[in-house]
């Protein structure tokens, strides 16, 4: 079995979120947790998420397409460096 690479989070990001390291699909959830605990999906159409003030100083952006989700979260993550394997 495989395990998942975990990254750590840009300093913006693990303020957002409250996580200082996370695999992909974990950042992913927490994202998308926080998007549902703020309330900030459009209502009308679920596809679009408006950014409230924390969120816009992560990404820059003011709204943010579901296709667009991935590259920003992934742009803020960074591999951790190589632990030694450890006899």
């Amino acid at each position: 079995m495989v395990a998942r690479q975990v990254y750590n989070l840009s300093p913006s990001l693990s303020h957002m979120l409250g996580k200082r390291e996370l695999t992909r699909p974990a950042a992913m959830k927490e994202f998308w947790a926080y998007v549902k605990q703020h309330e900030l999906q459009d209502p009308k159409d679920g596809r679009i998420i408006h950014s409230n003030q924390e969120m816009r100083g992560v990404f820059q952006v003011d709204q943010i397409g579901l296709t667009q989700v991935m590259g920003l979260i992934f742009k803020h993550l960074e591999k951790k460096p190589e632990q030694p394997n450890q006899l």
